[in-house]
């Protein structure tokens, strides 16, 4: 399948949004804190937690 995939790393928390080639979303996955500013590897570790929660299915 593929797919794309959209991520928001914010101050309190990381989205994860994937959607078809036609647009229509197919699943989500959130974690904490996504801003790499505030703690780089707490960030990086969340962003990777959102996307894995996002396409485990």
């Amino acid at each position: 399948m593929q797919y794309i995939l959209g991520v928001d790393g914010g101050g309190t928390k990381t989205e994860a949004i994937a959607y078809d080639l036609y647009g229509v979303e197919i699943a989500r996955g959130y974690a904490g804190l996504g801003n790499i500013i505030i703690d780089k590897d707490i960030a990086l570790n969340n962003i990777e937690l959102s996307i894995l929660e996002c396409t485990k299915n």
